[in-house]
């Protein structure tokens, strides 16, 4: 059958069978598939000036999609003294890559296994392509026998396809979230990351979320009330990035819940001024707008003083304060519903 593949694409490169080439889309750059330095020197046991290793693969494993194939690793070692000979140390073990060329397992075997195909050419039913590939200096291929490093160079290589669009495409919400989920049109197992954009349709900045591996969900922050968003998802492999799938419309929920109260709230002496932190507060169901300070001494008549602060600050200074004596800070934050709760009171006592 791979016989069969390889005529049929070097007939397309001929012009033999031109209808063959449907795309000019570059083909995908192959990933050689090996064992690491320090997983080798495992297995084997022995590096004297390197490991040479010959790689070969077997086929696809049914249950994960992982790359099997087959590694024979061999060094040679100097005896020592004058008129020493040398001694060469080899070992075999079976090796399973993911799509992205990672070693996910291997195991060292007891002899060589049986039926390796050294033109082997298999593809996955996502159309992974993994092949083996001889490279032979001073000698025929038909001298090659696998097992052995002199004039020839066995290399498993694998081929993954750009990914296509992702379906399904699906969009609500959460506060201010978009939650986006998809199915992918390809092999999941080959994907190295997606990102999802959200574009206001009346214009606007646009948002973007990107997830690593295999997730098909993702969360978009920050989308503002009853607005309507443009969203795509774009998927990544170690082939490139594929094409956006079609564009899916959600308009957002009015803002009904104003901003949590921040939390985390210290106060610190600097200089005469007070430096204050905090973490975040929620931002109920639409961007943060707005944050403020309040201060006050720490005593019964204590009147509030207020200060504005960026919208994305988790932290202020308040300057020119009196240090010999005590006082008391609180944090809140407000979106399009209207000002969230303070937050409990930092109380800083005087330095003096």
């Amino acid at each position: 059958m791979h016989r069969t593949v390889r005529a049929l694409a070097l007939a397309a490169v001929i012009g033999g069978t031109a209808s063959l080439l449907t795309s000019c889309t570059p083909a995908p750059t192959p990933i050689q598939l090996t064992l690491p330095a320090s997983t080798a020197f495992s297995v084997l046991g022995h590096s004297c000036g390197g490991i040479q290793q010959q790689d070969l693969v077997t086929g696809f494993a049914a249950d994960t999609g992982y790359v099997t194939g087959a590694v024979y690793l061999q060094t040679r070692c100097s005896t020592g003294g004058r008129g020493g000979g040398t001694v060469t140390y080899t070992a075999w073990a079976a090796t399973a890559w993911d799509l992205t060329g990672t070693v996910r397992s291997f195991t060292k075997l007891a002899a060589a296994p049986a039926g390796l195909d050294p033109t082997l050419s298999v593809f996955d039913g996502s159309g992974d392509h993994a092949y083996n590939q001889l490279t032979a200096t001073n000698l025929s291929p038909d001298a090659c026998a696998v097992g052995t490093t002199t004039y020839c160079s066995y290399k498993a290589l694998l081929t993954v396809p750009v990914p296509v669009a992702p379906t399904r495409v699906s969009v609500g919400q959460v506060g201010d979230a978009l939650t986006v989920a998809w199915a992918y049109g390809g092999n999941p197992a080959a994907v190295t990351s997606t990102t999802v954009t959200a574009t206001p349709t009346g214009g606007g900045s646009a948002l973007t979320a990107t997830v690593t591996g295999t997730n098909s969900t993702a969360s978009v922050n920050g989308v503002l009330p009853s607005t309507e968003y443009s969203v795509s998802v774009v998927v990544n492999d170690v082939s490139g990035t594929g094409p956006a799938s079609s564009p899916t419309r959600f308009t957002t929920h009015p803002a009904t819940v104003a901003p949590g109260a921040p939390t985390g709230v210290t106060a610190a002496w600097l200089g005469t001024g007070i430096k204050v932190t905090w973490n975040a507060a929620s931002p109920g169901d639409s961007p943060i707008a707005a944050q403020e300070l309040r201060y006050a001494t720490y005593d019964p008549t204590g009147t509030w003083t207020s200060v504005s602060a960026d919208p994305a600050a988790t932290t202020a200074t308040l300057a020119g304060l009196d240090t010999t004596l005590s006082w008391q800070v609180q944090v809140r934050a407000g979106n399009t519903v209207g000002w969230g709760p303070w937050s409990t009171a930092s109380v800083l006592p005087a330095l003096d």
